[in-house]
């Protein structure tokens, strides 16, 4: 397949985790204005976020640490465990030294609130990653 055949341009499927609804829809809709190349999809919990994965993919997941049904570490460790190829991105309220343990488990943690000028880059960012695990998991191996 080649790259033109498939867009890896900058399409992805963005999954927003936070327990307050109304911020994950005007956050997913502000996104959608910004790119409207990304699908953005948001669940409330961890429970709604396993089941979004579990029904189609999803390339970058940023979620909340505090959820209503388990801490985001556990929702990040589920991830990596079961979907590894979805980049994970954390946002926290405050810094604190406890953030420092989620290094294996996210590739970027921002701080809430996070302003368009650091969470739009974080995004951008890491869709392209995304995009390049993909193209170099389809990648022909060449032989030694």
């Amino acid at each position: 397949m080649s790259e033109s055949s498939v867009n890896l341009t900058q399409s992805a499927r963005i999954l927003l985790v936070d327990p307050d609804e109304s911020a994950s829809r005007a956050l997913a809709q502000h996104l959608r204005t910004l790119h409207p190349e990304w699908d953005v999809v948001w669940a409330t919990s961890a429970a709604g976020a396993i089941d979004r994965l579990s029904h189609g993919p999803i390339d970058v997941m940023l979620t909340e640490l505090d959820l209503p049904d388990m801490r985001g570490e556990r929702l990040l460790r589920a991830v990596l465990e079961h979907h590894p190829s979805v980049v994970r991105l954390v946002l926290a309220q405050r810094p604190s030294a406890g953030l420092l343990g989620l290094a294996h488990l996210a590739q970027r943690v921002l701080r809430k609130p996070a302003a368009d000028a650091v969470l739009i880059p974080a995004l951008t960012a890491a869709v392209r990653l995304r995009r390049e695990m993909r193209r170099a998991s389809t990648a022909p191996r060449r032989a030694c």
